[in-house]
């Protein structure tokens, strides 16, 4: 009796590490890998007039969504400026597809940056300033990505 106990032990020890962690649900788990996106400001738009002292954003809006089924992933990130550019990184997984979304611009006061697909002018009482936006579509290969943003809003002003 003891002995086919212990020939029953060794065998029920040899089923459980022979077991991997992964086995048994039928699918394997997919890992997340460390992405950084830059984002950088065009400087398409300067004059002589210029004082150059509101055309640098402050802060940077980025949302990622996934390209199969356009839902956003996760939540919005918020960078501010860091010498002439916004720096993102967050983890995504990379077997699926995404498309990312900017807005940059003076901060809250100015612009409703709550959803990228449709900003609005904050109703703080404020005047609209110099706002940029940009896309960086159908990104497969999420090591290092870099986002150009543009002019979306300009601002006039005259001076007598």
């Amino acid at each position: 009796m003891r002995t086919l106990f212990l020939v029953w032990m060794v065998g029920v020890l040899g089923m459980l590490t022979s077991c991997s962690s992964d086995q048994g649900t039928g699918q394997k788990q997919s890992e997340t890998k460390a992405v950084t996106i830059i984002a950088t400001v065009s400087d398409g738009m300067k004059t002589r007039a210029s004082s150059g002292m509101d055309d640098v954003p402050t802060r940077c809006v980025m949302e990622v969504h996934n390209a199969a089924d356009n839902i956003l992933v996760g939540e919005q990130y918020v960078a501010e400026n860091n010498g002439g550019a916004f720096s993102f990184t967050i983890r995504l997984d990379p077997a699926l597809t995404y498309y990312f979304l900017f807005w940059a611009d003076g901060g809250e006061a100015y612009y409703d940056a709550s959803d990228l697909t449709a900003v609005t002018v904050a109703d703080k009482g404020t005047i609209g300033a110099i706002a940029y936006s940009g896309k960086i579509e159908n990104a497969t290969s999420l090591t290092k990505l870099n986002a150009e943003l543009h002019h979306v809003v300009a601002k006039v002003s005259f001076q007598t």
